[in-house]
């Protein structure tokens, strides 16, 4: 499902058990997404885009996030709150494809 600039609204179930992608200005509305094991949430914009309950649930949410962001900008809001506590990790790819990587807990 790859949604730009528009609003999807959810009125009933929407399982997502692949990858569910929103480009810039695009988002979800309605009932929360539930993902599966092995499902990838992406942000693909090239700006800041905040995530919402709605597409990013605290639970049975996407066990991968990806956001894409412009050269240069590198703040990415990312609301833990709605992470189940655990440790996390955080893959970040240049375009070059160099790696850093850093870790986090929720508690």
């Amino acid at each position: 499902m790859n949604e730009t600039a528009a609003v999807l609204t959810n009125s009933g179930t929407l399982n997502v058990n692949g990858t569910f992608q929103l480009n810039q200005g695009g988002s979800l509305a309605g009932t929360n997404a539930v993902y599966g094991v092995s499902s990838t949430l992406i942000y693909a914009g090239t700006s800041s885009q905040t995530t919402t309950n709605t597409e990013f649930p605290s639970s049975s949410g996407a066990l991968q996030q990806v956001m894409n962001v412009e050269t240069g900008n590198n703040n990415l809001p990312l609301d833990i709150s709605r992470l189940q506590k655990g440790s996390y990790t955080i893959k970040v790819i240049g375009q070059d494809g160099s790696e850093a990587n850093g870790r986090f807990v929720r508690q």
